[in-house]
Formats: structure tokens, C-alpha cells, sequence
């Protein structure tokens, strides 16, 4: 017995444009699964871009991705990550819990460095079937490893966080600086402001990946996200812990459990040796009462157990998770918006396009985006071609370039949790899903 892909994803928590500007063209880049992923992109010496600064606010999955990109891919030497969180807050957070290593992100990473996907992969769960309460373990019905050359995996949020960062040179990465305020300047220079004054950070190209909440968007758009715009509000608990998941499931399987007449779901995925993963949503009561959300967490541990009662396989997990480590979010779906920057300032990941769970691919954007603004900026011409809009030209090439396939994914992603929180599944158009290819603009 086969499991589709769209049952896969019920279990989870979680165009090319042409352009005239510089008169390029984009062939589609082959599968990088078949060779080193810095052959797929023919590399140049030099750009246009190799000197700038570069400033990057944001210290996660998209901020460290994009600063290994520019700096592997694009040869950029000046590039310096910003942080909020002090470097101990930062090795603890554990805030996104566990992640989907899906083909598309294992394409871009492979393309940012090839040595720094294998090193992610042998930290990976492979999982290759799905059970669901009071059934059998069912294969997968899509062919991953055939597809995509790699098995659809699981692992800990932090390990991937962790593998982008160990790829920057030192002092790369620096802590407790918080973006608090950002000046354009009229030759298109950008100065980051950070801790109210503190630090004034001048820089040629500002990247900004601080969240789905950013301080930037906000401030270049003028507009805040309307919560009354939202639908399904919902809260999340989650948490990653070590538990050897084979005491419940069977080995290389997720589990997913729903009670749609009560807006309730949980998975449980492995997460690397000895680590589990596992998440509980709840959606609110028509009343707007919330669930878990604001109460202390050792209540909502128990609150937890008491809802999946019927379910061994669940409270076993949720048992063996000590209260302090239950990460509780509130999450909600939003019509989708996308925004990648003005002038000499990039938005990137949830920053730039903010990502409903359903299809478990915000972490997989992120790095899809880094990757396509590493190749802009390698495809800026140098000399006379360069002109002192070259900057604000990458901005633009990267996000015309990211706009088509950025928006199907939150269009689909929104469709998939609607249709889960009704005890639904769709197909999901997985190959498209599963298939990266960046931008190209210029072949030489």
C-alpha cells in the first residue's frame, strides 16, 4: 500500500521573467544531484558586485545561508551577518524545532556548497513511509530518491542553522546587534542602525531576513500585518527532544494523528540519531478562545496529554518532553504578500515573503532565495557596464526572479492547511514543488 504525497503533508506542522535591463538570457540549470554543485553555475572571476559591503540582519536559516552563498558562489569577501540574540541565546534557541530536508533544499545547498550538504545529509533522518493512527505504515507513493537523488529527510532546525554557519570565515557572524532603524542614502547607500543607535553600519547591499515580522519590511512598505486579515488562527507546540522514535513507530516513518472535529493534529517525525520531533496544533474555538497559548508550560504539557488521551504513540513523546523545552507559538494564515526590497535593499525569506506551514517549505524558500540573490549579484557586469545602479539592479533581478515561484508555493501551502484542518489532502504538484532551478540572466 502506497501513501500519496498530499497525505505526507498533512502530517507536517509545518516565470523566470525575462529581463532586457542588461540583455541576458536564463537557460534552465539540470538536476545538481549528478555532479559537484558548483558546476551547475559557471563560475566567473570577477563581477560587478565582488567589492561591495554587504550586511545581513539576521542571524537564522535565510540570514546564514545567504552569506555562504555570496561568499562561495559569488566570491563576495565583504559580508558581515547581524544578530540579535547573544551568541549563548543563539546556541540554545531552538525556535523552529525540527525542519523538512527536502530535494529543493538539498539542491540549493548543494549549489551553496557541496561538502556542506553532505555534512547536513549525515545529520538527516531519511524517512521513507508514514503511519497514521489506528493504521498501517504505508510507503510513500512519490518517488524521492528517484526524482531528486535523495530520500525526503528530517532533522533538528539548529543542526542546518548550525551547518551554514560553521561555512563562514570568522567573525562573519556577530551577536547582540539588533536592527532598530535603516537610512538611505541619496548616492543609494543603505546605513543599518542597530541597538537604537549604538552601531551605524554603512553598506552597499542591506539584506534583511529578520522574520516574518520584520522591522524593514514595515518601515519601506508603511504597512503592518492586519491580524484581522487572518484566518484559522491557531497555536503551535513543538518540540524536539531525545527520544529514540523507534519505541513508538517503526524505524524510517513519520506518524501523524487528526481529530478535525475538534481542529487538532500532531506528527511525530524522527530527527537524527536518538532525536525526535514532534508538533501539536490546535486551532482556536469559534468563541476565539486559545489553546494552549497562554498558559504556563507545564499546564500546557498537561493540557497536551489530556487531548491526545487516545493516543500512546503521542503521550509518549509529549511525556518525555520536559516542559522548558515546548516551544508555543501562535500561528495564523494571512493572504499572501511578497516584498523583496527597494534600491539597495534585499528582503529574504519570511522577511520578504512571509510562509503558511501547510507545505513545510519556509525554510526551503529562504535558501532557494539566498542562492538566487548570490547568482545576481555573480551576473553583475563589471567596467563601464556597472553603473552606479548596479546594486539596485541585483535587488530588482532578484526579486522579478523570485516572484512567480515564491507566490504559487504560499498560494499552495495556504490551500494545503485549509484543506488538512478539514480533514482534506490535494495534490500538491510535487515534482514542481521538489524541483529548484535559479534564475540564469547570463551564461558567460
Amino acid at each position: 500500500t502506497m501513501l500519496t504525497h498530499s497525505m505526507l503533508w498533512g502530517l507536517l506542522p509545518v516565470v523566470m521573467h525575462a529581463s532586457v535591463a542588461w540583455g541576458y538570457n536564463h537557460p534552465a540549470l539540470a538536476s545538481p544531484f549528478s555532479r559537484p554543485a558548483n558546476q551547475h553555475l559557471t563560475m566567473m572571476a570577477q563581477h560587478g558586485m565582488q567589492d561591495k559591503k554587504v550586511v545581513i540582519v539576521g542571524g537564522s536559516i535565510g540570514g546564514l545561508a545567504v552569506a555562504a552563498a555570496l561568499g562561495k558562489m559569488a566570491k563576495m569577501s565583504k559580508v558581515t551577518v547581524f544578530e540579535g540574540d547573544s551568541l549563548d541565546s543563539w546556541q540554545e534557541c531552538s525556535l523552529g524545532a525540527g525542519i523538512a530536508m527536502v530535494p529543493n533544499c538539498l539542491t540549493a545547498l548543494e549549489m551553496i556548497d557541496s561538502e556542506m550538504a553532505d555534512s547536513v545529509v549525515t545529520q538527516c533522518s531519511p524517512i521513507t513511509q508514514g503511519l497514521t493512527e489506528g493504521g498501517k505504515p504505508k510507503k510513500f507513493e512519490y518517488d524521492y530518491e528517484g526524482k531528486h537523488g535523495r530520500p525526503f529527510m528530517f532533522m533538528q532546525w539548529k543542526s542546518l542553522r548550525q551547518a551554514l554557519a560553521d561555512t563562514l570565515p570568522d567573525g562573519t557572524l556577530q551577536h547582540s546587534m539588533t536592527l532598530t532603524d535603516v537610512e538611505e542614502e541619496d548616492d543609494g547607500g543603505v546605513v543599518a542602525i542597530f541597538n537604537h543607535g549604538e552601531k551605524r553600519v554603512e553598506a552597499d547591499l542591506l539584506v534583511v531576513a529578520d522574520g516574518v515580522k520584520s522591522l524593514t519590511r514595515e518601515k519601506l512598505q508603511g504597512i503592518t500585518i492586519d491580524a484581522s486579515e487572518a484566518t484559522m488562527p491557531r497555536t503551535i507546540c513543538r518540540a524536539v527532544v531525545p527520544f529514540e522514535t523507534e519505541k513508538v513507530i517503526p524505524a524510517a516513518t513519520t506518524f501523524g494523528t487528526f481529530r478535525s472535529e475538534f481542529g487538532q493534529r500532531c506528527a511525530i517525525f524522527p530527527a537524527g540519531k536518538g532525536i525526535t520531533y514532534w508538533s501539536a496544533t490546535k486551532l482556536d474555538a469559534e468563541d476565539g478562545t486559545r489553546f494552549y497559548g497562554d498558559a504556563p508550560l507545564p499546564d500546557v504539557k498537561e493540557a497536551l496529554l489530556s487531548d491526545y488521551a487516545y493516543c500512546p504513540a503521542v503521550c509518549s513523546v509529549i511525556d518525555a518532553t520536559p516542559p522548558e523545552k515546548l516551544i508555543v507559538r501562535r500561528l495564523a494564515t494571512y493572504p499572501p504578500e511578497r516584498y523583496f526590497g527597494r534600491g539597495n535593499i534585499a528582503l529574504l525569506g519570511d522577511a520578504a515573503h512571509p510562509m503558511d506551514p501547510g507545505q513545510g517549505q519556509g525554510g526551503s524558500m529562504a535558501v532557494e532565495d539566498a542562492v538566487q540573490l548570490a547568482l545576481c549579484c555573480r551576473e553583475a557586469p563589471l567596467g563601464s557596464e556597472a553603473s552606479s545602479g548596479v546594486v539596485a539592479e541585483v535587488v530588482r533581478r532578484y526579486g522579478e526572479a523570485r516572484e512567480e515561484r515564491v507566490r504559487e508555493m504560499q498560494e499552495l501551502s495556504q490551500l494545503q492547511s485549509k484543506r488538512m484542518y478539514g480533514g482534506k489532502t490535494f495534490d500538491p504538484r510535487t515534482e514542481w514543488v521538489y524541483s529548484f532551478q535559479p534564475v540564469r540572466h547570463r551564461t558567460g
